[in-house]
């Protein structure tokens, strides 16, 4: 059976020593660099392996297969992803404009997405033949919704009085797939860092949230 689908995932082996977990994040971050530059059907398990100094043994002893390794990867991806938007919303300043705070927004997206498009490819690819691969991305999109809609009622702009967070999580969410599109089509005119996507992006945000 392809690896791409599994009837039960296997769950990563606990790390009991502090060699095991350095180990362990070795092999994480080579995920992150390998799925970045070849996607799910191009990573190699040899190629995570060599690129973290570990033994394909190793490997499979900690993670059971690709697909499995791949869920810890998104896990880590969405949580840092979290602690990303908290960040964010922690330092943004509320006398930005609505118009640089948007803009501020989407390009910090925009860098995230472009340094891992190989990721998104392949969620992409696997999201439509197992869904729930998607939650941990619902998760992360919900988790931002809320701090941006907090932030918004914080600055008490015209027109935040009338938004709700699912309003605020359909719009987040609808510019995050536009950024991972535009990263991973091949030939696509926009690409998620180019100044203008990210200015026409952030104006689109501030017309459906009605800001002003």
């Amino acid at each position: 059976m392809s690896d791409i689908v599994t009837k039960k995932k296997i769950a990563e082996k606990p790390v009991h020593q502090e060699r095991s977990r350095e180990k362990r994040n070795r092999l994480v971050k080579a995920g992150f660099r390998i799925f970045a530059r070849d996607g799910y059907e191009g990573a190699r398990i040899a190629d995570i392996s060599r690129e973290a100094g570990i033994s394909v043994g190793s490997f499979y002893h900690r993670f059971g297969d690709k697909r499995g390794f791949f869920d810890i990867l998104i896990e880590e991806y969405t949580a840092r992803g979290i602690s990303n938007w908290e960040i964010f919303f922690s330092h943004a300043n509320l006398a930005w404009s609505i118009e640089e705070l948007c803009e501020r927004l989407i390009a910090g997206d925009a860098r995230a997405v472009d340094r891992n498009m190989g990721l998104f490819s392949a969620y992409v690819s696997l999201g439509r033949k197992d869904v729930t691969i998607v939650e941990p991305f619902r998760r992360m999109d919900l988790e931002g919704a809320r701090l941006f809609l907090a932030h918004l009622q914080q600055r008490g702009d015209s027109g935040v009085d009338l938004l709700d967070l699912e309003t605020v999580h359909f719009a987040l969410s609808s510019i995050g797939k536009s950024l991972a599109f535009s990263a991973i089509v091949k030939g696509s005119t926009y690409r998620p860092q180019d100044p203008y996507a990210i200015k026409e992006l952030a104006l689109m945000l501030q017309r459906y949230l009605q800001l002003r």
